[in-house]
């Protein structure tokens, strides 16, 4: 109830949060994130990547495995501030993002205002994937650490998806995960892992799933 007393003796942003609120206390509420040259606005309460230059090497894998791939359509589900979709955007015909934190969705329309082919949806994954109408041939999802709800896995099942790529930051729940979604017809087609944690035992996933 009381928010704390704080010193500042270098250029710093701090931001109290509580529910829908937020406090600037230092700074500014948005930081400006470079990845490979590409400025990203992110608000106080939006994911992205901490590791700048293993997250371009996860761009660079993505990238080629649409290059390989090439899909016209391509959805992009719990899309955060359009980190991958900033990337995506330029080489496919449509894009299709789903992201459940309004802070997010607005950094998303800012990050990608200069493209005109993408559609933002606003809610959670389970909620708004089993109604979308779409025809996307490859899907991305970068859940949170519990993973793909349910929903989410019978949704891509029943779709007509045929690559998925799954990155992941918890072994347990993407092994889980790709065993539910081997039930749909999916199977392991590749996985590469990388530091984003150095010096930890902690590091990120992902893993390329083709139906078999």
């Amino acid at each position: 109830e009381e928010l704390p007393e704080i010193t500042i003796d270098m250029p710093v942003s701090m931001v109290h949060m509580a529910g829908d609120d937020s406090l600037v206390l230092s700074g500014e509420d948005v930081l400006i994130m470079t990845i490979r040259g590409v400025p990203f606005h992110l608000s106080a309460g939006a994911f992205f990547q901490v590791n700048d230059n293993i997250t371009e090497q996860m761009i660079t894998k993505l990238l080629s495995v649409i290059t390989e791939r090439q899909p016209q359509t391509v959805l992009d589900l719990y899309a955060g501030v359009g980190l991958f979709s900033r990337f995506i955007a330029p080489v496919v015909q449509h894009l299709m993002a789903v992201e459940s934190n309004p802070n997010a969705c607005q950094d998303y329309v800012i990050n990608l205002n200069e493209f005109d082919n993408i559609a933002l949806y606003e809610g959670t994954a389970e909620q708004v994937l089993p109604f979308l109408q779409h025809d996307a041939q490859l899907a991305i999802c970068d859940p949170p650490r519990a993973g793909l709800h349910g929903k989410v896995v019978d949704a891509i099942g029943s779709s007509q998806i045929e690559w998925l790529v799954y990155i992941s930051c918890d072994p347990a729940t993407l092994a889980r995960d790709i065993h539910r979604l081997g039930q749909k017809g999916f199977s392991l087609h590749e996985i590469a892992l990388f530091d984003m944690f150095p010096q930890t035992y902690h590091f990120e996933s992902m893993a390329i799933l083709a139906r078999a």
